[in-house]
């Protein structure tokens, strides 16, 4: 492969690799390509290419501008932030229906919505969360292949690298997002699976420990999150009910399970800024009592972060806990990254919101009063914030209330 600088092979080499080991797309299936960006026709044209030589019967983008997004903040009437085109997300819930498989690419602009009016911001996230509902009830069920990659653009490689060149900027951003995914390896599919392999072994290990409860110990963070009993450790690949194994993210460095809703204490302070809507959230933290959060501060978008909490009952309570080592090469980039998919993958973290039933033993079979009842978390949310850094240790709490160290200075310690 030539040189990785966001030319024709690095498009072409990445869309071939989030077709293969992402999506793992089987014959006979459609792809639906949701947000597929109109600045980058290129990379679309080429999933669609290597998505039809996988025996794909259909490839459908639903396009998206951040243009058109950031015209309507500026010129759309003020009371029109509720309102939603209902036939796409209507679209998007039978294609899960009849069995599609989902390639997701969130806008990659960091700072698209910075200086716009946050309560229109809330209001359209807070729109599309309600209407998007039915297709993620299934998504997040694993009901169905779905994919979430990140896609550099050059308003993103200026604001990680701002110190560089534009055209440097760029490529030197394509790099990294394609090291992250194995697609600078001799051969990225099969190092790929061995990446997913080495992940699958850490989730091995801690679903044979059953901890009671972990404690994450950092600079700012004392914070005990309870798990609740028959847990499941996920991570790397997930599977269809069918057994078709996929990737829900690309990269990935996370072995994640959900939290018990009601069973966690202390405050934790976030490493990472957190984007919810194309704004920023920095430097804040979060206090916990039974499992719910009771005050927050932040010294930028504090007023982002109650919206966030107060989205509905479940949004102030935790819907994933996740463990990452600051030893993976996320992290050892040393960057933050403006992207929640990246950064996600380069500290461990926690999400405020919609707890994944597959987590649970048994989890899909039982009704939400059930879930809920059983530890888990509902809320039409999940937004994930960085909390890990070089500094951070986790203890494993078992039912005998001994601890051992899942992480130590932000490495595995098992």
């Amino acid at each position: 492969m030539s040189s990785i600088d966001g030319g024709t092979s690095s498009v072409r080499a990445y869309a071939e690799q989030v077709v293969r080991s992402g999506l793992n797309l089987r014959p006979g299936r459609r792809l639906i390509v949701w947000r597929a960006p109109v600045e980058a026709p290129d990379f679309v044209a080429a999933v669609a290419e290597y998505a039809y030589r996988a025996g794909a019967r259909l490839v459908v983008p639903m396009w998206s501008s951040d243009a058109v997004t950031l015209a309507r903040f500026r010129n759309a009437p003020p009371d029109s932030f509720g309102e939603y085109a209902s036939w796409s997300t209507q679209a998007l819930h039978e294609a899960a229906l009849q069995g599609d498989s989902f390639l997701l690419i969130p806008s990659s602009n960091p700072d698209l919505l910075r200086g716009e009016d946050e309560r229109r911001v809330s209001q359209a996230v807070k729109t599309e969360s309600r209407h998007m509902q039915r297709y993620l009830d299934l998504a997040k069920a694993n009901k169905v292949v779905w994919t979430v990659i990140a896609l550099p653009s050059q308003p993103w490689a200026l604001k990680v690298f701002p110190e560089l060149p534009a055209s440097e900027a760029l490529a030197r951003l394509w790099r990294e997002v394609l090291s992250f995914c194995r697609v600078d390896r001799d051969d990225p599919a099969a190092a790929w699976r061995s990446h997913v392999e080495e992940i699958a072994e850490r989730k091995r290990y801690l679903n044979a420990r059953r901890y009671r409860s972990l404690r994450f110990a950092a600079p700012g963070t004392r914070l005990t999150v309870g798990l609740p009993p028959g847990h499941l450790w996920q991570g790397g690949q997930a599977e269809t009910p069918e057994g078709v194994a996929f990737s829900p993210n690309m990269p990935t460095e996370e072995v994640f399970t959900l939290p018990h809703r009601d069973e966690v204490e202390g405050t934790v302070a976030a490493t990472k800024p957190l984007y919810y809507g194309g704004l920023a959230v920095e430097d804040f933290t979060m206090t916990f009592r039974k499992g719910k959060v009771i005050s927050v501060s932040a010294k930028r978008g504090e007023r982002q972060l109650e919206e966030i909490v107060a989205t509905d009952e479940g949004a102030a309570r935790l819907g994933e806990v996740a463990l990452v080592s600051h030893r993976c090469p996320v992290a050892q980039s040393g960057r933050v990254f403006f992207h929640p998919l990246i950064d996600e993958n380069a500290a461990c973290h926690l999400a405020m919101g919609l707890a994944y039933r597959f987590c649970l033993e048994r989890g899909a079979e039982l009704s939400e009063e059930e879930f809920l009842a059983s530890g888990g978390n509902g809320s039409m949310i999940h937004i994930d914030f960085m909390i890990g850094s070089g500094e951070m240790s986790v203890y494993g709490v078992g039912k005998d209330g001994r601890e051992e160290a899942v992480l130590k200075n932000g490495d595995w310690a098992f």
